[in-house]
């Protein structure tokens, strides 16, 4: 989201794609939840950059050993792609020229072939209550404790949404 008030792209790579080696610390376990991506000019530039930063590292055990090139996705077609489309992700206020950037992108990716599908994702916990918990899912694994209150709140939207990942190839959101 920073990035683009920057008149840049921003990609945060899925965990493991990007090595993450940090100096040793006094409390253990690095924290799973840190991932690096690029800040970029465009698209094309993120590629590249993710050409150069993927790939296996011996100081992070949690590296994707792989080697593939991100360029070959540039101006591939998403004809066929079923994609989700939440405008609030259920709960969240969102600013009405954000929402129309949202609506506008939807529609573009209708004209490139894609079906895009507005859904309602079930999350039954308020904005502000998932907000107070102050809790990314599965935090608790990596020896801090929560209130049982506090995972269950969180555990519960993610629970919620990881179904759509299974039936669409994409989840159109506004950035939260």
């Amino acid at each position: 989201m920073p990035a683009s008030w920057c008149g840049l792209y921003g990609y945060k790579a899925s965990f493991g794609r990007v090595p993450f080696v940090s100096r040793p610390n006094a409390f253990g376990a690095g924290n799973i939840f840190l991932f690096e991506g690029t800040l970029t000019r465009n698209v094309e530039d993120a590629a590249i950059g993710l050409n150069a930063l993927s790939g296996y590292h011996p100081r992070d055990p949690f590296s994707l050993d792989t080697d593939y090139d991100f360029s070959r996705a540039l101006g591939r077609s998403i004809k066929g792609w079923k994609i989700a489309y939440s405008p609030n992700f259920d709960v969240f206020p969102v600013d009405q020229e954000v929402k129309n950037v949202i609506t506008n992108s939807a529609k573009a990716f209708e004209d490139m072939g894609a079906h895009v599908e507005k859904v309602d994702l079930g999350i039954n916990r308020s904005q502000q209550e998932l907000s107070d918990s102050k809790l990314p899912v599965g935090m608790q694994i990596i020896g801090k404790r929560y209130a049982d209150e506090d995972v269950l709140a969180a555990s519960s939207a993610f629970e919620r949404i990881k179904p759509w990942h299974d039936i669409y190839n994409l989840i159109q959101k506004e950035t939260v």
